[in-house]
């Protein structure tokens, strides 16, 4: 997990040698797909909301089951730090999942990453991003809490009005 993590910081710091930022203040809305499923975000308030989906199969649930299902509800609010060609920004993320499977539960996960985006192109930006996460699941077969540190993730941006 810590060769995930320098990846991920090392990808980000490259990428920024490349941008060619353009300002978002002519778009309203951007829609991102990646670390949080696919989101929507309004460019004036900078709250997001979204949706995601995981498929698994081969045990992935640790109680013999084949296939599991994952459905997620998203919501969050970015803070950016600074305005320049890569942008440094703060996520705060609620995150309610249902898992189905043989032993089906339901998750919530409340998260913080610290991140950089740069644009590709006039409308397209990529980010990567870093941070933790605290977890809570309630299940039939057994109930826990859990912290993950650090977590990793990228997204894929189109502005739009």
């Amino acid at each position: 997990m810590k060769y995930f993590s320098a990846l991920i910081a090392c990808v980000g710091v490259s990428l920024c040698g490349i941008s060619q930022a353009e300002g978002d203040s002519e778009y309203s809305k951007v829609l991102s797909i990646g670390g949080n499923g696919v989101t929507i975000r309004d460019t004036e308030s900078n709250w997001f909301y979204g949706a995601n989906y995981t498929f698994s199969e081969e045990d992935s649930d640790y109680y013999n089951s084949d296939t599991s299902h994952e459905l997620s509800a998203v919501i969050g609010k970015r803070i950016y730090l600074n305005n320049e060609k890569a942008r440094s920004f703060v996520d705060g993320v609620v995150d309610v999942s249902h898992h189905f499977s043989d032993s089906d539960y339901s998750s919530y996960r409340i998260s913080a990453v610290y991140g950089l985006e740069t644009f590709i192109s006039s409308v397209v930006s990529i980010e990567g991003s870093v941070g933790a996460s605290i977890i809570y699941a309630d299940g039939t077969s057994s109930n826990y809490t859990r912290l993950s540190v650090p977590f990793g993730r990228f997204s894929l941006s189109y502005y739009f009005d």
